[in-house]
């Protein structure tokens, strides 16, 4: 009789301890330790262009992040004449909540800065350029995340820029000025590999 009564204790017991450790694992669950919570990604159409994009990506939590890039010229095709420089913030918000924090589908705004000089001097003939840009955009893209880290970001979407620009052209016949600034629409496309840890 001792022996059932012992029996019986010892599996309300271990009963007790399977479901209080299964609530503690819902109310704090635990994440996988190969879960990607940075990004590290340059732009490949940026390439293209003779600029060299680079974006940091952070996750913050509640399947939100926040990222920030630096933009500038290659420099096979820096030199003195020409200078851009670039700059952006955005947040994103993941929408599938079955993968990992920081790949699917998502939404996401950033807002951006963007600068160019330009000087050419020759035969008598010189232009100068200056531009200034900033801009907001509303995107949605997909991001991928292999099993190695390496990571695939698409993106699209609609947004506006505010453009001020000043040119001056000079040569024997005289010199002409001209300046530009107002707002207009935009459309951002972006294709990004990184790796993420």
């Amino acid at each position: 009789m001792k022996s059932i009564f012992v029996c019986l204790v010892t599996g309300l017991i271990l009963i007790s301890t399977s479901v209080n450790a299964q609530s503690v694992g819902k109310l704090f669950p635990k994440e996988k330790p190969d879960t990607v919570k940075n990004i590290l990604k340059f732009s490949v159409l940026g390439l293209q262009r003779g600029n060299v994009a680079i974006d940091y990506e952070r996750y913050l939590g509640a399947r939100r992040s926040l990222t920030v890039g630096f933009s500038t010229m290659n420099p096979l095709y820096l030199n003195s004449n020409r200078i851009s420089l670039g700059a952006s913030v955005g947040v994103r918000h993941y929408l599938n909540k079955k993968r990992g924090p920081l790949e699917g589908m998502y939404v996401g705004t950033q807002f951006t800065f963007d600068a160019n000089n330009f000087n050419s001097d020759s035969r008598g003939y010189s232009y100068r350029y200056h531009s200034a840009e900033v801009g907001a955009d509303f995107l949605i893209g997909k991001q991928i995340i292999s099993k190695k880290g390496f990571s695939l970001d698409m993106y699209t979407g609609i947004g506006v820029r505010y453009s001020m620009v000043n040119s001056q052209s000079i040569g024997s016949w005289g010199s002409s000025n001209s300046s530009y600034a107002g707002p207009s629409l935009h459309i951002p496309v972006g294709l990004k590999l990184g790796f993420g840890w």
